[in-house]
């Protein structure tokens, strides 16, 4: 391969195997980071590349250093797998108990309401109730480690827009749009105007059910062929309400939501497998190179 010049190449003397540089520099990702100089593009000079100080032990304990982060970094890689194989799982059995039904209406036909969060920025507190952001939800799970807070009277007044209730769905809108959440816990918290709120009708469809359906290849490539603009994409409500989804008989989608259900609970014991994982990791670069 060729490199331009937003590249460094660094070939390593024989006191330095590439491998201990490397790990090194991926320990160092926010301290490299901040060394970037410039306005509109930052970047690290050769000067400065050049002047950082690494600790450099024999070869041989390089080696065993490297294949530790190997090692862990490899079953990183296997825990994510395993929960990309599980939503995979999930998207493979709505279109076999799914993929043929006729019966498809609007989201407009099967939420009660369809609205987005605030559009005014709320006056933050220290701490509070959460105030989510779009990358609250990419995960298309809901998380609520807020850096924005709001009190409880500004909550109050909010919350008459989005009377949010366990089972209702949010929706990220913009930037990284298309990913949807439901809420699961009775907890308060308030988003911000990138985020849709649906409410689905209980008689109608299954809020779980829905979750699946808007991940879905055809909701997905409806939102793709629906969203505006240019540099940043956007999913406007009046679009969302047009979005189809296969309705089944409910009882078919609570079936199906057990299925979902069931399948969370492997997720989540290979989630905190994961999380334990990626701790352990984070102290061995902490222990190495911090």
């Amino acid at each position: 391969m060729y490199c331009n010049q937003g590249f460094k190449n660094l070939i390593c003397s024989d006191l330095i195997c590439n491998r201990y540089l490397y790990w090194f520099l991926k320990g160092k990702t926010d301290y490299l980071n901040s060394l970037g100089r410039g306005a509109t593009f930052k970047e690290i000079s050769k000067q400065i590349v050049s002047s950082i100080e690494i600790n450099v032990p024999d070869l041989q304990t390089q080696e065993e250093i490297s294949r530790i982060f190997e090692t862990v970094t490899n079953i990183i890689h296997i825990r994510q797998s395993q929960l990309q194989c599980l939503d995979d799982l999930v998207k493979a059995r709505f279109v076999e108990m799914f993929g043929d039904v006729d019966d498809r209406r609007t989201i407009a036909d099967i939420c009660s309401i369809i609205t987005d969060g605030t559009h005014q920025p709320p006056k933050f507190t220290q701490n509070g109730i959460p105030f989510l952001f779009v990358s609250n939800i990419v995960t298309n799970e809901i998380t609520y480690n807020a850096e924005k807070f709001i009190s409880e009277e500004t909550y109050d007044e909010l919350y008459k827009r989005t009377p949010i209730e366990i089972g209702d769905i949010v929706l990220s809108t913009v930037g990284s749009y298309g990913h949807p959440a439901v809420v699961k816990k009775d907890r308060k918290f308030l988003f911000q105007r990138h985020i849709a709120y649906l409410k689905p009708i209980p008689s109608v469809i299954n809020s779980i059910y829905l979750h699946s359906a808007i991940l879905s290849n055809d909701a997905q490539r409806q939102i793709d062929e629906k969203v505006k603009g240019i540099a940043q994409k956007t999913l406007n409500l009046s679009e969302i309400r047009t979005i189809t989804v296969p309705v089944p008989p409910l009882a078919l989608q609570e079936q199906f939501a057990a299925f979902v259900e069931q399948t969370d609970k492997s997720k989540y014991v290979i989630q905190k497998a994961l999380d334990k994982t990626q701790m352990l990791f984070n102290s061995l670069m902490e222990k190495y190179f911090g």
